[in-house]
């Protein structure tokens, strides 16, 4: 492995505590974490899309929804039930191999693979994590009148270390590939994409780091002194180079990380009000009158520095026209100089302004609070929290934003995003690990007032999260087995029977700041009291026999689960 990635994939296995898997393993997880992180600006657990027992040849697969990535056949049907019309969707399969040469037996394995999968009736055998997949897999065909274009996107990704040119039988290879998967008539638009060591290196350091863009202005003009902003412009700008400068990267791909403040995804051309846009580009005439016909876009950055005519913008997002933005990126070539767009430039290091930026710009039109999650008292509260513990092994982040903690060299594994911290609380607080599991969308439906009501008590995010880092660290340095990783979300739920046996108090109450109180004392520090805790545990999961992911889903085994947690010996 050439000592690039091998840097890379030495810091991605310590930060995600991969520590107990071997090389291979490790470069599958590292590869699928990047090439998922490309196709979706959100938060995700890599885990979830790398398949265990790839005897297939396939490593990764990531259904992509409205660029959110869907764990279960339950999200797909939450989300072709949103009342939207088109749904945008892509099929992402990844296979990933350390040597540094293209095998072509390899590749075609990995194509016959796939092949299989998306085909009526799959010969080859399945594990649990392939079977899941392909029930989502059916679950998208079943809707394809609710998907864009009628049918899917394809991506296949074959990742080497190799840095040499792709062989002319391997390119051949390919294409008789996706021949194979174009007879299925399954999909829209299909891609092979090969993936070598600097295009790994460069996906991975984009994982981490910020974007900055500069552009060229036609006006620009600074706005009057704003208490908590730095500075703020009103920019014009041709709205051809805005595609090519601002949210495009190198390559001419999407950059989808800059829009993951934006509350909305992209609603399609489809969408009236973005088919009126794009029959305003289109028209001879009519077009020059898109920066009074279009409200713009707002951009917020750290850092802005203007000379003359040209912006630069450091680790930018865009807060406010996610439509017009994708609008124009998707007629791209139908841009000429003529048509301009008006951007609104905000620089602010401030989280509260920037939040206040986030929620006004996005709520002229009705929008789900559930969107509006990190903007809530209790999360705000909960952030507060994790930083007023100070430095040292307890020590771990709230992000309330994504990539908020980027470039400060902190290891992923003490950073919880708002998803999987409210994973946690609905795990050990609300006796729902099921939903934690694999359903974790409806947390935000179901357990709303247990998890984001303004009075939830803040604790129990720090407790539940500080819990989980605890039992992660435990697998990664071998001292709970590695098949405990598809338990976690249950051993949550069992670490807090074991010390009150007992349902939970309400997540408003002064009780629930006690019991979060204990578990924050036990899990406070690496000593082999807190380890105990987690054997405990650990020897119930071992005990329940083959479990399945299906198993992992139901009720019954909860019950199960918390029968065994109240005849253990009581913890002290």
């Amino acid at each position: 492995m050439h000592q690039i990635i091998k840097s890379h994939l030495e810091k991605f296995s310590s930060d995600h505590a991969l520590g107990e898997l071997e090389v291979d393993e490790q470069f599958e997880h590292f590869a699928n974490y990047c090439i998922i992180s490309k196709n979706c600006p959100t938060n995700f657990d890599h885990s979830a899309i790398t398949i265990e027992g790839h005897e297939l040849g396939i490593d990764g697969i990531g259904f992509i929804i409205d660029e959110e990535l869907v764990e279960s056949d339950s999200g797909c049907t939450e989300i072709f039930s949103d009342g939207k019309r088109k749904h945008s969707v892509d099929l992402i399969f990844i296979q990933s191999k350390t040597g540094d040469s293209y095998d072509r037996g390899e590749l075609l394995k990995f194509g016959n693979a796939v092949t299989d999968f998306v085909s009526e009736a799959p010969k080859l055998p399945m594990g649990d994590d392939l079977k899941e997949c392909r029930g989502i897999f059916d679950k998208l065909i079943q809707s394809v009148h609710k998907i864009s274009n009628g049918k899917p996107s394809i991506k296949l990704y074959y990742v080497t270390n190799s840095n040499h040119s792709v062989p002319k039988e391997i390119l051949a290879t390919g294409e008789s590939i996706k021949g194979a998967i174009e007879d299925a008539g399954l999909f829209h638009d299909i891609s092979l994409n090969f993936v070598n060591r600097d295009q790994l290196s460069k996906l991975y350091i984009e994982t981490y780091s910020g974007v900055d863009s500069e552009i060229a202005t036609f006006s620009i003009a600074a706005l009057p002194k704003i208490t908590g902003v730095e500075e703020a412009y009103l920019a014009v700008v041709k709205a051809k180079s805005f595609v090519e400068k601002v949210i495009c990267d190198e390559d001419g791909n999407l950059r989808y990380q800059v829009f993951d403040e934006n509350v909305r995804f992209f609603l399609g051309l489809e969408n009236e009000v973005n088919s009126a846009m794009a029959a305003t580009i289109r028209h001879p005439t009519a077009r020059t009158l898109f920066p009074v016909l279009n409200n713009g876009i707002t951009i917020v950055s750290p850092d802005v520095v203007v000379q003359n005519n040209i912006v630069h913008l450091s680790n930018f997002k865009i807060v406010n026209g996610c439509q017009t933005s994708n609008v124009l990126f998707s007629l791209k070539d139908d841009l000429t100089d003529d048509i301009m767009i008006t951007i609104k430039i905000i620089e602010t290091i401030k989280e509260g302004i920037f939040s206040d930026v986030v929620k006004a710009t996005n709520n002229q039109t009705k929008v789900d609070n559930v969107q509006f999650v990190s903007l809530r008292p209790v999360i705000r509260r909960a952030e507060s929290y994790f930083d007023s513990i100070a430095e040292g092994d307890a020590k771990i982040y709230l992000e309330r934003r994504l990539k908020q903690f980027a470039g400060q060299g902190i290891p992923n594994i003490r950073i919880f995003d708002l998803n999987t911290a409210s994973r946690c609380v609905a795990a050990m607080f609300c006796d729902r690990p099921d939903l934690s599991y694999k359903y974790h969308k409806q947390i935000f439906t179901d357990l709303k007032s247990s998890v984001f009501d303004d009075s939830v008590q803040e604790s129990i995010f720090y407790a539940a999260c500080l819990s989980l880092y605890r039992l992660n660290l435990y697998i990664s340095n071998g001292r709970i087995s590695p098949k405990m990783k598809k338990f976690k979300w249950h051993m949550l739920m069992a670490l807090r029977k074991t010390f009150f046996r007992k349902e939970a108090p309400r997540t408003t109450s002064k009780d629930i700041v006690k019991q979060a109180d204990k578990i924050i004392a036990a899990m406070k520090s690496n000593s082999t009291s807190t380890l105990g805790y987690f054997t405990k545990i650990e020897s119930i999961m071992m005990n329940l026999g083959a479990v399945s992911n299906d198993r992992l889903k139901r009720q019954l085994i909860m019950r199960e689960i918390i029968e065994k947690c109240y005849i253990i010996s009581p913890t002290r």
